[in-house]
């Protein structure tokens, strides 16, 4: 029975999870599974982004997560739409979100909704924890080129570099550039017209599948 791979590098996998920084009380990781036509034009008939899974996790328990979607070929769907195994990614938001702050939101948005209909409570839930963002342990950079130097020890002390299928992800760990008013400057004159995205966004997780592509970290 031939299965969906989402882990292709568990070692790499693991080392990207321990190194995640641990949870403080009310935090959690924000783990999404998506298929994406731009990764495999057989799901032109769908959305760009299809999700299959995105939920809150603790750090132990994103590699089960992960697993439990290596289900068999032809059983993940998108609305009618069988999944390919070419099309799947899988991500993960860096910085970790919180639960008390996502509460406050969803109550908002369920008083806003409360005398509407056709909406989806539990996805209004997934919505407010996904915004939620607790504190930023990194500040996070999208580079769409693999043409560039990733040395950055002249403008910040601790900084991370995972290749992705297109590009970099950029991670700086915040706590190290507190009070150096000039770095980030720095970071986004060195790479000026690469960067396609800043802030708090998914990352490509390590060891997974992103359209057909490994990401890995280069430095840690």
């Amino acid at each position: 029975m031939k299965k969906h791979k989402l882990i292709t590098d568990e070692q790499a996998l693991d080392d990207f999870i321990s190194w995640l920084p641990d949870l403080g009380k009310d935090e959690w990781y924000f783990v999404s599974i998506l298929s994406r036509k731009k990764y495999d034009p057989e799901m032109i008939q769908t959305n760009d982004q299809n999700q299959i899974f995105r939920a809150p996790l603790k750090k132990e328990h994103i590699k089960m997560r992960l697993k439990e979607f290596e289900r068999e070929v032809g059983s993940l769907f998108y609305k009618r739409y069988p999944i390919t195994q070419k099309s799947i990614v899988c991500y993960i938001n860096p910085n970790p979100r919180h639960m008390v702050k996502a509460n406050k939101i969803l109550l908002k948005k369920l008083i806003e909704l409360i005398d509407a209909s056709g909406f989806n409570v539990i996805k209004e839930a997934r919505d407010a924890v996904q915004v939620a963002k607790s504190k930023s342990n990194f500040v996070h950079l999208e580079i769409d080129s693999k043409d560039i130097d990733l040395n950055l020890d002249a403008i910040v002390p601790k900084y991370y570099w995972i290749e992705t299928r297109g590009g970099y992800h950029l991670l700086v760990d915040s706590k190290d550039v507190k009070g150096d008013k000039v770095w980030y400057k720095k970071v986004l004159d060195k790479y000026a017209g690469e960067i396609d995205r800043t802030g708090d966004m998914f990352l490509p997780i390590p060891g997974t599948v992103q359209g057909g592509f490994v990401p890995r970290v280069v430095r840690y």
